[in-house]
């Protein structure tokens, strides 16, 4: 009777392992891996770091059709250090869903791109540089999502850009940037 019971547990247990698929943990493409931007800024490392319940740190937002006062094809990707509110970000007009070279100044598949850097003084007061001197992004995968019950889709890719304060005194150069965001629209 107790070798009856062991060999019924071990062909239960058999079963069970053999049921496991090796690869459950990892969705199919393009849906994989985490969400991330960041960069170097001024040649020091950035990572968008979030709270949980109380602030995003990597964020991407993307309008394939107008939406109240928003245009058609804006985007924001940006990244945001939610401990000291330092942010870098990335705002487009009319982009379009194609992938390639993306130049700052000379957009081809975009309308106007604005990139932004803000940090927050010790006093409180929060600073921006955003007048653009020159960047280029390079989007390396742009994956809408299928349909409503599918996975999601995917934006990936790398950029730089170097913005300065309106009077053009300090200079901030955004470098080695990478992103990676889930794309939730069917377009």
């Amino acid at each position: 009777m107790i070798q009856l019971k062991t060999h019924f547990f071990l062909f239960l247990l058999l079963t069970i392992l053999a049921s496991c698929k090796e690869d459950d943990d990892k969705p199919d493409k393009p849906n994989y891996g985490i969400q991330y931007f960041e960069c170097k800024i001024n040649g020091e490392p950035f990572q968008a770091i979030s709270i949980p319940f109380q602030c995003s740190g990597p964020q991407f937002d993307y309008y394939p059709e107008s939406y109240m006062e928003i245009p058609q094809g804006y985007a924001v990707f940006s990244g945001r250090d939610c401990s000291n509110s330092e942010a870098a970000m990335i705002r487009i007009n009319g982009l379009e869903h194609n992938t390639g070279l993306l130049l700052f100044n000379e957009p081809s598949f975009a309308d106007s791109i604005f990139p932004l850097y803000r940090y927050l003084e010790a006093d409180g007061s929060i600073i921006k540089m955003e007048h653009l001197i020159d960047g280029e992004m390079m989007i390396e995968e742009f994956i809408p999502r299928a349909s409503g019950n599918s996975p999601l889709g995917t934006i990936k890719g790398t950029f730089k850009f170097t913005v300065s304060d309106e009077q053009g005194t300090d200079t901030i150069r955004v470098t080695e940037g990478r992103f990676r965001f889930d794309v939730p629209q069917i377009f």
